[in-house]
Parts: C-alpha cells; structure tokens; sequence
C-alpha cells in the first residue's frame, strides 16, 4: 500500500511540474506554450524553465507533510530528484 502512495506522489510531482511549466509561461512570456517552449529550447533556457517549474512541488510536498501524507511526499521528492537529474541532461 505504502508503494502505491509513493507512485500517486510521483505522478503528483509530474503533473504539478507541468502544471508549474505551462502557468510560468503563460503569465510571465509573451509567448503561447509550444512557442515558448520553442524559444527556451533556442535560447538553451529550458532547464531553467523546468527547474522553475518544480516550485510548485514545493508547496506539494508541505502540504502532504500537513495532512500526514509522508509517503505520498516522498513521491514528490522523487520526482523533483528525477526532473533535477533530467535537466542536467538538457
């Protein structure tokens, strides 16, 4: 049971990741979202933007620890872990 915990919290840290990804830019370019992703990966930013996105993870990670969820929050530092390892290669 507590594996299947682990995997919700790694989805989790995906979905919100991508979440994170596409609010960052929509509020802060001027750009849709393939466009923006076409101009990080030009200007070799996208690692940055994906980093920024895992902000998010952050405040998942808090709030599963609140509410007494710690495996689910250990999924989500996986996932951070697994997307940090990610953008090195990017």
């Amino acid at each position: 049971m507590e594996k299947l915990k682990v995997l919700y919290g790694l989805l989790l840290g995906f979905l919100l990741a991508g979440i994170g990804v596409v609010l960052f830019l929509e509020i802060f370019t001027e750009y849709g979202l393939s466009e923006g992703i076409d101009a990080m990966i030009y200007s070799k930013s996208l690692g940055k933007l994906v980093s920024l996105g895992c902000i998010l993870n952050l405040c998942a990670f808090f709030l599963l620890l609140y509410i007494q969820q710690e495996f689910m929050a250990r999924g989500v530092v996986l996932a951070t872990i697994l997307i940090g390892i990610a953008t090195i290669f990017i």
